[in-house]
């Protein structure tokens, strides 16, 4: 649904695009109609209706494709060419009302048209029609004061260098400048434009596995971000019985499961404020307060602790009948002393947090199985909070023994409903 709702939005956006772009061909379809009837006798009015009438045909059918058409790329391209083989009579349509022997100039408006639409098509970004539109109108340009300094010169009135080096010589190889200048322009904005491109879909990867201030600091910065001391809150999360899941069911279907569940985990880390430093099988590190410290990191992440304990307990229940098997969330959290971020492995760089702050709030997830609970809390975390505990019934354990420790630690731990 949600990539059918950005593909309508993209369509929209293209047919705005194209509608803006086609009513500027309006300002050269006025300037077109005054050089043709008011600075043209009536010799040959009929023909230069005809290139009135053929570009506002263009015009109209052009703007009637951005309307229905709007990603028909190759309509532009007809356009364009189009235009491009009208701006070539505009130039001297003078020709058709003058003896040959007599002076065969630029008009003022005829020398306007073929700048207005080289920034017409500029307008596009695209060098291929810069290209397409600028070639056509110059070669016919040049081709023109070639015919007509042969002309000149079989009539004998001067030599064929004479009349070919003239201003109209001058004006045509301005224009070639011009148009060199308008591709360079165009190619430089394409090429930011992929940059652009290019960086979007990056912060877009990232983001996926980091907060919005962590994915563009690691855009920015990269593997240059050093590892720093700070204090944040941890947390690890893991789901009970996942183990004897992966036995008894298909690893398409364990996979799917899994995708499930750490997109219900990632979207409350994400929403929260906090950082996915990494998921291992059914377990996942997040960390509260980086790349920056902020004042309230720890009720950040106890609200995502009960938050996401909250929706994965109604999703066990859909769950069990799916699995057979019953299923329990353990979260450990933890607040201290971290270093984050990119530690150096040679071929493979990866941003993580490290030190004992990380150990502990690994230890009191594994105690949540020995004391039946769904959330176990650090008494140092607890001190940090900022809004005070919330009203939930947490129960409160001193001196609790950590696995693999000797110190003890103060915890608060939250039982699991009786459903569970």
């Amino acid at each position: 649904m949600r990539k059918e709702c950005n593909n309508v939005s993209l369509i929209r956006v293209d047919t705005t695009r194209e509608i803006r772009w086609n009513a500027f061909r309006i300002v050269a379809f006025g300037i077109i109609t005054v050089n043709l009837f008011l600075e043209s006798s009536h010799h040959n009015i009929t023909a230069y209706s005809i290139v009135a009438f053929t570009y506002f045909l263009t015009t109209v059918t052009a703007i009637i494709t951005s309307l229905y058409r709007p990603r028909w790329r190759n309509a532009t391209m007809i356009y364009i060419l189009i235009d491009a083989i009208l701006v070539s009579f505009v130039l001297y349509s003078n020709l058709l009302d003058i003896e040959m022997s007599g002076d065969h100039n630029l008009t003022t408006t005829s020398l306007v048209i073929p700048f207005i639409l080289l920034n017409h098509v500029a307008l596009r970004q695209d060098r291929k029609r810069v290209v397409l539109f600028s070639s056509i109108v110059f070669v016919a340009w040049l081709g023109i004061l070639i015919v007509q300094s042969i002309w000149h010169h079989n009539l004998g009135t001067v030599s064929f260098f004479s009349s070919l080096f003239n201003k109209d010589l001058g004006l045509a190889v301005s224009f070639g400048f011009t148009s060199l200048a308008v591709y360079l322009f165009t190619a430089e904005l394409q090429a930011t434009k992929v940059l652009a491109l290019q960086s979007d879909k990056m912060r877009l990867n990232l983001s996926r596995f980091f907060s919005p201030q962590l994915a563009t600091t690691l855009q920015e910065k990269g593997s240059g971000l050093e590892l720093i001391p700070s204090h944040a809150a941890v947390m690890f999360i893991d789901i009970r019985g996942f183990t004897r899941i992966s036995e008894t069911i298909a690893p398409e279907t364990l996979a799917k499961i899994l995708a499930e569940y750490r997109q219900i985990a990632s979207r409350s880390i994400f929403n929260n404020g906090g950082v996915v430093d990494k998921f291992t099988g059914d377990g996942i590190l997040a960390v509260f307060g980086i790349p920056k410290e902020t004042y309230d990191d720890c009720d950040r992440a106890l609200a995502c602790a009960l938050e996401i304990s909250s929706s994965l307990d109604s999703w066990f229940l859909g769950m069990e009948k799916f699995v057979g098997q019953k299923l329990s969330i353990g979260i450990g959290l933890h607040f201290g002393g971290i270093l984050s971020g990119v530690v150096r492995s040679g071929h493979h760089d990866e941003f993580t947090v490290l030190g004992d702050t990380v150990n502990v709030a690994h230890r009191l997830e594994r105690i949540t199985k020995d004391h039946a609970a769904s959330i176990v809390v650090s008494m140092d975390l607890v001190h940090a909070l900022k809004f005070g505990f919330p009203s939930q019934q947490f129960m409160q354990l001193k001196g609790t023994k950590l696995p693999g420790r000797d110190a003890r630690l103060d915890i608060l731990y939250l039982p699991r409903a009786k459903t569970q």
